[in-house]
Order: structure tokens, then C-alpha cells, then sequence
């Protein structure tokens, strides 16, 4: 799924930390349309570039403040030193479901890529 302009892998149940989000219209609970890539019972789905009338149902777990990040300036020689910080507004959310357009709920399945075989050393 997209969200702002990072892309975020998710299963249900998930609990992941975005950008801060608005606040919606009914409190807490999120819609993200924009999924790129599903995957449900093995089978792979690929947007182009989204996949239409899927979507992912999220709900607000808190508004947060992330670690601060220090950003400092100097030039040897000169006596010029600036320093800065910066703490920036993040949002945590749990996954709740993941819809497509056939009204199906997506499931999550233990391991849903096939490895490649070992290959033996001659």
C-alpha cells in the first residue's frame, strides 16, 4: 500500500508507523486505496500502477513524536558552528483488513513466496 509517498508492506494485524495522518471524518479508523501488489492464497495480484477496489482498513493506535534528529553545520577555520533539531510527527496504526474489489477479505497466510531450491556444491 501507498501512503504519502512511501510504499508499506502490510498484513492484517499488522501494526506499522506512518507519517502523521489527518484525522478522519469518524475518529479513528483509516481507508488507504492506493494498494500496488496483493497477495491472497498464493495467488499475486499487480496494480497498474494500483489495483482497483482494493483497499486497507486501518485503525488509529496513537499520534507520537519520533527521535529527535540533530543536524549541525560547520566550515573549519572560520568559528561558523549551527546546529538544529528536528522531531518529527508520526502516527502508529494496526491493520485491520485488507478488501478487494470482489468483496473477499484477504487472509494472512503463514508463507505465500516459493524458495528456490538449495543448489548442491560439485
Amino acid at each position: 500500500m501507498r501512503s504519502g509517498s512511501k510504499q508499506y508492506k502490510v498484513r492484517v494485524g499488522d501494526k506499522i508507523i506512518l507519517d502523521k495522518l489527518q484525522a478522519p471524518s469518524d475518529g479513528k479508523n483509516f481507508t488507504f486505496n492506493q494498494v500496488l501488489l496483493l497477495v491472497n492464497d498464493g495467488r499475486i495480484t499487480l496494480g497498474k500502477p494500483t489495483i482497483k477496489g482494493a483497499k486497507v482498513l486501518a485503525k488509529l493506535i496513537e499520534n507520537k513524536k519520533g527521535e529527535k534528529i540533530r543536524v549541525r553545520k560547520y566550515k573549519a577555520k572560520v568559528r561558523y558552528r549551527r546546529g538544529m533539531g528536528f522531531r518529527p510527527q508520526l502516527s502508529l496504526i494496526q491493520i485491520e483488513k485488507i478488501d478487494t474489489e470482489s468483496g473477499k477479505n484477504v487472509h494472512n497466510s503463514e508463507k505465500t513466496t516459493k524458495t528456490a531450491p538449495k543448489r548442491s556444491k560439485k
